[in-house]
């Protein structure tokens, strides 16, 4: 495997090179025979990034190879055969990945399948993705969002299954289960005013400064009711003209006839990038900002008022806590591409004074809501500034 290893170096020096997708002080480049597929790539990161291309030295430098060649898939697979591996959950739906270690720097990954599409050599920070067909630009970068996780986990920060903005350098945290509205009171708040961090999944690190809350590259789902609920959201939905970055659902075009009700928090959503939302609704796009609020929504579409109750700090602990996804994240089932430096105990006591402090340190609410609240949350805003 030594003279497979040596001989993708030597052919990483003729590739072709994209631009840096800069991540805090990460910097991801892409490797690929083909300038069409950088060009995609470019595209891809672009509909994703808060932060843009920059020309600044960065701690860490990783590199993500594309290589197409069914030739050296099936030699390298040929190799790995009789070789002993570890078995990894990587992603729900029981997604499994063969681990094989090769000497002391090198790890190699395959798909637990009976026809696997690919493979992936990891030496130190670099990654070589060698497909046995055409080239996946999702899989380099699912590898990219991998290793953002981990490496954030290793710098301090806790992942939460929550979305934020921020309004007047105040960060606003909206966290709650699914079904629970996140998403529909999140546009709300940007609708009236508020800048946009992240949707789903967010980063929050305990700092001298407070609680520093970042984004995490994931597009925001957005379900039917809260479609049908934004007129210029449906519109744009109805138009068969219009073209989105991520594949949707047949069923998310059929907005004309909505039972509200029945579709404030359902399974079928629209998928948009940070790009696409950004043009859709003219909101600016943050990187990060410190965490003032906290906030857990509860839609209830019998009422047209906002309730608005300070919740218990034991209740919101437990509450915050069963919506942490540090260590056990219910889609990133266990670390593959890029390790964790500490045990799953070690992060999970350490989210766990996490919450206790966010909850000890910041405003906590309860906000029940109905279909009324795009035009009530300005007031929110202006309470929570």
């Amino acid at each position: 495997m030594n003279d497979i290893i040596y001989e993708l170096f030597n052919r990483k020096k003729e590739l072709n090179k994209s631009k840096g997708y800069t991540f805090y002080d990460s910097q991801f480049h892409f490797y690929s025979p083909n300038s069409r597929d950088l060009d995609k790539i470019d595209k891809l990161i672009e509909d994703y990034s808060h932060t843009g291309v920059d020309k600044m030295n960065h701690t860490r430098q990783f590199e993500i190879v594309m290589i197409t060649s069914p030739v050296l898939f099936e030699n390298m697979f040929i190799k790995l055969k009789n070789m002993e591996h570890n078995l990894i959950k990587t992603f729900k739906d029981g997604i499994f990945h063969k681990e094989y270690l090769v000497g002391n720097e090198s790890t190699i990954y395959i798909e637990e399948t009976g026809n696997p599409r690919y493979l992936i050599l990891k030496v130190d920070l670099c990654y070589f993705i060698i497909l046995k067909n055409e080239v996946d630009l999702n899989l380099a970068f699912r590898v990219v969002r991998e290793v953002i996780f981990r490496t954030s986990e290793d710098d301090g920060f806790i992942m939460f299954h929550a979305g934020a903005v921020v309004f007047k350098e105040s960060g606003i945290m909206v966290c709650g289960d699914k079904a629970s509205g996140k998403t529909t009171m999140l546009l709300s708040l940007i609708l009236n005013g508020a800048d946009y961090i992240s949707n789903d999944r967010l980063l929050v690190k305990e700092t001298k400064q407070g609680f520093l809350m970042k984004y995490f590259p994931i597009s925001m789902r957005i379900g039917r009711g809260t479609i049908a609920a934004i007129p210029q959201l449906a519109k744009k939905v109805n138009d068969n003209g219009q073209k989105w970055s991520r594949p949707q659902v047949e069923e998310i075009r059929n907005q004309v006839n909505l039972d509200e009700r029945e579709d404030f928090g359902s399974a079928v959503k629209l998928e948009i990038t940070s790009k696409e939302l950004k043009e859709l609704f003219a909101v600016n796009l943050k990187e990060q900002a410190n965490l003032k609020t906290i906030i857990f929504p509860k839609i209830n579409l019998s009422i047209s008022d906002i309730h608005v109750s300070e919740m218990d700090s034991k209740k919101a602990a437990t509450l915050l806590q069963e919506q942490c996804m540090s260590p056990l994240d219910e889609n990133w089932i266990e670390p593959w591409l890029k390790k964790r430096r500490e045990t799953d105990q070690f992060i999970l006591e350490y989210s766990e004074k996490l919450v206790d402090h966010m909850i000890e340190q910041t405003k906590v609410y309860q906000i029940e809501f109905g279909k009324n609240i795009f035009n009530d949350s300005q007031q929110l805003l202006n309470d929570f500034e």
